[in-house]
């Protein structure tokens, strides 16, 4: 089932995402929701095995991210491409796929590391699931600003404050909501 639902939140990034430029493309962009997503799946899934929990989130992040690719062949204009193929359809998926190689290697590092978290948390039955999301949307755009000014000249962190401040927001909340909700209770 995990595995069903990390291949429908590719498709649905996607088409969130969409074709144009601008604050979608900024919150498709987010990597927050993928780095959630093999720790939720293992969560899910696995009982702390520390190899079963890694392969379901190497799996969920692949899966997703094949959902992800295939749905742009759809949403994305990308052009013929018959160099590659007879068949458009495979043509445009092998180009989306390999434009998004970079992704697909991280991965393959992230995958199995956040899957392992998720089945540790689960197994533990710890409030630690909630402030490990709530870390994850705080930080995000933190180390967004920093790969735009050092890295890249991806200028979405920048023109689009709005979605960066709502997500570090969404994790401040989240983390209030932890303190209100798992407070420990003074005993009398």
């Amino acid at each position: 089932m995990a595995l069903v639902i990390a291949m429908v939140f590719g498709i649905l990034m996607a088409v969130f995402k969409g074709n144009d430029s601008g604050i979608r493309m900024a919150i498709g962009n987010s990597s927050a929701p993928w780095l959630i997503l093999p720790f939720v799946a293992a969560a899910m899934t696995t009982r702390h095995r520390v190899f079963q929990s890694a392969l379901v989130g190497l799996c969920a992040s692949m899966i997703g991210l094949f959902g992800f690719y295939f749905a742009n062949i759809f949403v994305l204009d990308i052009g013929p491409h018959p160099e590659l193929s007879p068949y458009p359809l495979v043509a445009d998926f092998l180009a989306s796929i390999r434009s998004g190689k970079i992704y697909f290697i991280l991965a393959c590092l992230s995958g199995p590391i956040f899957g392992i978290l998720g089945g540790y948390l689960h197994q533990k039955r710890t409030n630690m699931f909630l402030v490990f999301t709530a870390t994850l949307f705080v930080l995000e755009p933190c180390f967004g600003l920093l790969y735009v000014r050092f890295f890249s000249g991806f200028t979405y962190y920048v023109d689009y404050p709005m979605v960066w401040l709502v997500e570090a927001v969404f994790g401040v909340i989240l983390f209030i909501f932890i303190i209100v909700r798992f407070r420990p209770t003074q005993r009398s």
